[in-house]
């Protein structure tokens, strides 16, 4: 028979075994270079941030050089503008920025996420021969045969009364779907508007405000076209049974802890969430992101 003794051992055994596997899931979270978290916006919603450590960016890819051109040639023009005196500049910055805070969240979203070939990829152990480095490019990857298993990304989540491993991966699967037939659309709008806005910029002192607005877009809808079609990849139904997956659903207890009953994100535990996730980068995205939920008329 045990005594209240015994008892009262395994009790606080139990609890320090807790304790201490919270802890660890904790630090593996925050030493892991490549991870996605999911962040519950409400029952029906999730924002997804994915980050990943700068060794890991595919840093010789010639698309991502080309990106920095655009992004560094844009950064210019538009410090132009907002320090412009001229009366018109001004407006129009007023207005640009009004526009885009109003653009749906989502965008924001998949923002996070990299093309697929800007993340190199990490091969588990066992297939890194001596002659293949730990860490390849996406390109280097297609060519190997036989194909070398993967690292799987881990996908962190709260468990909530609503969201857990499987409603999470249906919605991300619903998530990415949609992501990438919207922004390939929008991307391809942009782009047939853009040349329509070409005589403007003939017009002397008058800049091309329209043109410079529709190439920003259409960067920002193929970029979220990109992080789409990279989360779909990911999410998908292994191709064969015996096939490493592509994630691994990791719960945060502590995570799941903060969310509490309300199980979501919002305007009163968002400083905390962001502050156990260590995702101060995502802080105006995610703002905005409530702010529309909340408020969707606005």
């Amino acid at each position: 028979m045990l005594t209240t003794h015994t008892i009262l051992g395994r009790r606080l055994l139990a609890t320090a075994s807790k304790s201490s596997l919270k802890a660890s899931l904790l630090n593996q979270y925050q030493n892991d270079p490549l991870k996605i978290v999911v962040l519950p916006i409400n029952k029906q919603r999730l924002f997804v941030y994915y980050t990943h450590h700068d060794s890991l960016q595919n840093k010789m890819s010639r698309l991502q050089s080309t990106e920095r051109w655009f992004v560094d040639k844009f950064t210019g023009l538009w410090k132009k503008m907002v320090n412009s005196p001229k009366s018109y500049n001004k407006k129009m910055v007023v207005m640009i920025t009004q526009t885009i805070d109003k653009i749906p969240w989502p965008e924001s979203s998949f923002l996070t996420v990299p093309g697929e070939s800007y993340i190199l990829k990490r091969l588990l152990p066992d297939d890194t021969k001596k002659e293949t480095p730990r860490n390849i490019t996406t390109a280097v990857y297609k060519r190997l045969e036989p194909k070398p298993k993967v690292h799987p990304l881990s996908v962190y989540y709260a468990k909530t009364p609503v969201w857990n491993e499987s409603t999470i991966l249906k919605e991300l699967q619903r998530f990415s779907a949609d992501g990438m037939h919207l922004y390939k659309k929008r991307t391809i709008r942009y782009l047939l508007l853009f040349p329509l806005t070409l005589p403007i910029g003939l017009l002397p002192i008058v800049p091309n405000i329209p043109g410079f607005y529709l190439m920003y877009r259409s960067y920002c809808s193929f970029k979220a076209f990109l992080g789409a079609r990279h989360l779909r990849t990911l999410v998908q139904e292994p191709a064969a049974p015996n096939d490493v997956p592509s994630i691994t659903m990791q719960e945060l207890p502590q995570y799941s802890e903060l969310l509490g009953k309300e199980g979501c994100v919002n305007s009163d535990n968002m400083d905390a969430v962001i502050k156990l996730l260590e995702a101060e980068d995502i802080r105006l995205s995610l703002t905005k992101t409530i702010r529309q939920e909340t408020n969707p008329k606005q």
